[in-house]
């Protein structure tokens, strides 16, 4: 209920900002507010010499949530039909939820929000504020571009006093409530199957996730490593998969991060195949891949590395990239601004055996990587292909997405 509460107010927010902040829009100020893991942020931005008016004037809409019944029901009804269309939509765009709930603390399903929202009022959403807006959290602000180190406390002041209704100790503050990435368990494979409830879809999709760890448990080195796989693998995945293969039309592959946490992860959507061969023919193109690599030249991955390296030294050509590139580790609570720098003084000691090594123990080895796939499988009888080419490890077959999210523990910071 917390949550959809959450969200209606930031749409809300949103919504009313948009006909308030009309005028300083027009002359290049902008307010936005979002959700996050750990709550929700605000982003402002503007010319320095009214920055602090544009920033008092949205926050004494966020604090007094002047909202009309009328735009609540509008709201409302968008976003209710929104999960009612949801399950009429792309089946990878499914089974990536399917995803997120098996391997993410603290996230819903959309039938358990429809249900919460159902239920929901204006009057709810009101005095929902006041306990969100509360004097029992955290509050980090980065502030760059033209203004002083005072300007800046003080707009954080004003933030803190606006919001917590006087009270302008910017110091005080609780420690940020993370939430964390669930840990598969080394040597866990699952298998989630879902049938598509359209009857009319004929595409079948296979999302599979191979956690390669967290930041804490990774060494630097290890992590420049799983940023190399990633680059490495896109190509040759999309090539097999969907250019050779040709097993459907959305096809991709790599290494991404969330929740601090690095993950391999793939996905296959088409119409000839079920959404079980998709799972063994993307576990054996993994396969195929850790023998291209053993057969890489020292100067095919010195060109990978050399790559990469560009990409981390990338200059920001916006002070919009600028300000993203420092909030990525405050919101992360890393706090490490050179982590590129170490990643580039790592990445330079890796060595082809390293990137095998890794890639074996983390991705194709059953006793050690940890692994999960979704299969949404269309209700077409053509989707259904019986022999597997290449069979999938034995994995555990998963019934109840949540049954499974809720034994398993989260990852460490």
């Amino acid at each position: 209920k917390n949550q959809v509460l959450t969200e209606m107010y930031l749409d809300l927010v949103g919504d009313y900002l948009m006909e308030a902040l009309y005028l300083p829009s027009v002359a290049g100020y902008s307010f936005s507010m979002g959700s996050s893991d750990s709550g929700f942020t605000c982003a402002l931005q503007g010319y320095s010499q009214n920055v602090e008016n544009v920033l008092e004037e949205a926050l004494n809409i966020v604090s007094q949530s002047p909202f009309s019944e009328t735009r609540f029901e509008s709201i409302k009804e968008e976003t209710l039909r929104g999960y009612e269309n949801f399950f009429q939509g792309q089946p990878y765009e499914q089974a990536s939820h399917y995803m997120a709930l098996a391997t993410n603390q603290g996230l819903f399903g959309i039938p358990e929000l429809k249900e919460a929202l159902q239920t929901t009022s204006l009057q709810q959403v009101k005095e929902f504020v006041p306990e969100l807006l509360s004097s029992q959290w955290s509050l980090e602000t980065l502030v760059h571009g033209n203004m002083r180190e005072e300007e800046a406390k003080r707009l954080a002041a004003k933030f803190r006093q606006i919001l917590q209704g006087g009270n302008s100790n910017a110091t005080v503050s609780t420690p940020m409530q993370q939430k964390y990435q669930l840990d598969l368990g080394m040597g866990n494979s699952f298998v989630i199957p879902i049938q598509l409830t359209n009857p009319e879809e004929v595409n079948s999709a296979t999302v599979v996730k191979i956690q390669l760890g967290s930041r804490g448990e990774l060494s630097t080195k290890e992590l420049s490593i799983a940023s190399l796989i990633g680059s490495m693998i896109q190509e040759p995945a999309f090539d097999d998969l969907r250019t050779k293969q040709q097993l459907g039309y959305i096809v991709s592959a790599g290494v991404g991060v969330s929740r601090n946490v690095f993950t391999l992860s793939a996905l296959v959507q088409g119409a000839q195949h079920s959404a079980e061969y998709y799972d063994s023919q993307i576990d054996a193109f993994l396969r195929k891949f850790e023998k291209e690599l053993a057969q890489m030249s020292d100067t095919e991955i010195d060109a990978f590395k050399s790559s990469l390296e560009s990409a981390l030294l990338r200059k920001d050509l916006t002070l919009m990239e600028r300000g993203v590139r420092y909030w990525d580790p405050i919101g992360k609570q890393l706090y490490n601004f050179s982590w590129n720098i170490d990643r580039i003084k790592a990445l330079r000691e890796v060595t082809r055996d390293d990137i095998l090594k890794f890639y074996k123990e983390k991705v194709t080895n059953p006793a050690s990587r940890r692994r999960v796939s979704v299969r949404m499988e269309s209700q077409a009888e053509k989707n259904r292909q019986v022999q597997l080419v290449n069979p999938a490890v034995p994995a555990k077959i998963v019934d109840d997405v949540a049954s499974l999210a809720k034994t398993l523990a989260p990852f460490e910071a």
